[in-house]
């Protein structure tokens, strides 16, 4: 990017609250039951094992002056079987509610839906959940990717494929890799090869296509092995007979007034940073005619890499809360639902059975029908998508309860802190302070005990802390005098750490939405951000210590439900 600032207008859906499919149900407009979910999250690209952080509203219908609100909102994470692999239930306070999360470290790679609705509409129709797409990607799978893409839009029979590919690594740097291909219909294959891709991880394949006919699926499959690593993408080859023709509604299901939109720009103060230095980013946030309105912010800034992306408006689309043309991005999955809606909802609730022994936050009709259209859209033409394995929700489930349970172990109440440090490490005490018998050597400057730390909260190198604390309570104690684990408390201290983890439930001076963000690729997060009557927010945070791209996004929405969201790059060196 060139310039001294950053600055990128970003015109998005409009959100007007309720515009709905309706297939011989009660008009929505006047069901005082309604209402609408919209969720902002921090990203729609994460790896397994992180949090997805989210700001949410849950609106009724504007056009009426019904107030009696949901209290709770539930979010869940689906898999391409319809399996709730995420999910969670959480407290809504004045229609706003904030949280995460988590993803399991052992889901596979793939596109996923992430679907919210308030209490009142968890067994409605998917017409009335929020909906949108994210991509998972597995730590496994850090050191390959795919880019798949197809020179044309349209390949008739007996015309020539030309596709392009990207190998990349991790940090979504290039490879040299060995692949093999595979053109195929939906009975054999019809040609087979290798290839080998460039230093700059580049390679095209062409291929002569051979005559079929219009109930023909022609599919292209590109593999690849990096570090002991499989993995697939795949192409459903755009044709006359399979292409999406753009959709309209009908007049009864659009709402009155002129399609408006926020539109939100962000400048920096500069261009380029230093690891851990201060970003300054000012936000004005105006309506399609220009004038500044009033809205509700989030921000995130996350280190850009292959597994991040910029919000992607075909990703975030919901039917249910977004008012739709075919001139306006988002079209694809905005489509794929309405099908859904008008066939497939009906097949599958007519035909679903219950699902014993399963707990989960939404019915199997609509984690089916979700999981329905999520396929659709990954096998639309001409859109490259990772061949995802099956998700073991069983062995997801054992393997996360047999987690939490080593961490949950602790320790008996017959046993004594002080002998369970010494047997980790042997040790004196001299002057009410724990020496390690291998400390490296004292100085005036240094502190002469072991820091003892809890939950990540320095608690000084008094030993009699340790007093006030239930054995019973800890779920695990780690002595060390290794220079790096000390130096993540002080870097004044050469003799040693004592770090004690709490079980969970159990009161901690650890701060939760620390320990969340250490585990996540977002940097910054904020949610309690409004412009002013002018248009206009500014927000001020630090980058972390890893050089690399960063992402900072900017999403709104309005006290009268319409939205907007903006991402822009920087450098951190």
């Amino acid at each position: 990017m060139n310039g001294k600032n950053i600055s990128l207008y970003c015109f998005t859906i409009l959100l007007q609250i309720p515009v709905l499919f309706t297939y011989g149900q009660t008009d929505n407009l006047k069901d005082p039951s309604y209402e609408s979910v919209y969720v902002q999250t921090d990203r729609t690209v994460y790896f397994a094992d992180e949090p997805i952080l989210f700001n949410a509203f849950i609106l009724n219908d504007l056009s009426s002056h019904y107030k009696a609100m949901s209290d709770t909102l539930l979010v869940a994470v689906i898999d391409q079987d319809g399996l709730e692999v995420a999910s969670g239930e959480f407290p809504v306070s004045n229609y706003i509610t904030a949280g995460y999360i988590m993803l399991s470290k052992y889901l596979t790679d793939g596109n996923y839906v992430l679907i919210a609705g308030s209490k009142r509409s968890e067994n409605s129709s998917p017409d009335k959940i929020f909906s949108k797409i994210i991509e998972v990607r597995t730590s496994k799978n850090q050191a390959a990717g795919i880019d798949l893409k197809l020179m044309d839009t349209i390949y008739a029979p007996g015309s020539t494929l030309t596709a392009n590919i990207r190998f990349s690594g991790k940090n979504d740097e290039p490879i040299s890799t060995l692949f093999t291909y595979q053109l195929s219909d939906s009975r054999r294959a019809i040609t087979n090869g290798k290839g080998k891709s460039k230093e700059d991880g580049n390679a095209t394949i062409i291929i002569l296509l051979p005559g079929f006919q219009s109930n023909d699926t022609i599919k292209l499959s590109v593999s690849t092995s990096v570090k002991g690593n499989d993995i697939t993408s795949e192409i459903v080859i755009p044709t006359p007979f399979n292409n999406i023709k753009p959709m309209t509604y009908s007049d009864k299901n659009e709402t009155t007034g002129k399609n408006r939109q926020l539109n939100i720009q962000i400048n920096t103060d500069r261009q380029q940073y230093t690891r851990e230095e201060n970003v300054r980013a000012e936000i004005y946030v105006v309506n399609d005619q220009g004038n500044p309105v009033v809205a509700s912010l989030s921000v995130s800034a996350s280190n850009f890499s292959s597994s991040s992306s910029p919000i992607n408006e075909n990703q975030i689309i919901t039917c249910s809360n977004f008012k739709n043309s075919a001139s306006r991005p988002g079209l694809l999955w905005c489509h794929i639902l309405s099908e859904m809606n008008k066939n497939v909802f009906p097949e599958i609730k007519n035909d679903a059975a219950d699902e014993k022994g399963e707990t989960t936050v939404f019915d199997i009709v609509l984690r089916k029908s979700f999981a329905r259209g999520l396929t659709l859209f990954n096998q639309s033409p001409g859109h490259g998508y990772i061949v995802q394995e099956k998700n073991d929700i069983k062995k997801i489930q054992k393997k996360q309860v047999s987690a939490e349970k080593a961490k949950q172990s602790g320790y008996t109440a017959d046993r004594n802190i002080l002998d369970i440090i010494n047997r980790i490490k042997p040790f004196q005490i001299l002057g009410g302070e724990i020496k390690f018998s291998n400390a490296g050597n004292f100085s005036i400057n240094n502190q002469k005990g072991a820091l003892i730390v809890i939950d990540g909260i320095k608690m000084g190198t008094d030993v009699s802390v340790l007093n006030s604390i239930p054995v019973t309570d800890i779920a695990r104690i780690n002595a060390s005098t290794n220079p790096s684990d000390i130096q993540k408390y002080s870097a004044m201290n050469s003799s040693g750490v004592v770090e004690i983890f709490m079980k969970k439930g159990v009161k901690s001076n650890e701060n939760d939405e620390d320990r969340i963000m250490k585990r996540s690729n977002t940097f910054f997060w904020k949610t309690d951000l409004s412009t002013n009557t002018s248009g206009k927010a500014s927000v001020n945070f630090s980058n972390n210590d890893t050089p690399s791209e960063v992402i900072l996004t900017v999403q709104g929405i309005t006290t009268d439900g319409f939205t907007g969201n903006c991402s822009i790059h920087y450098t951190v060196k």
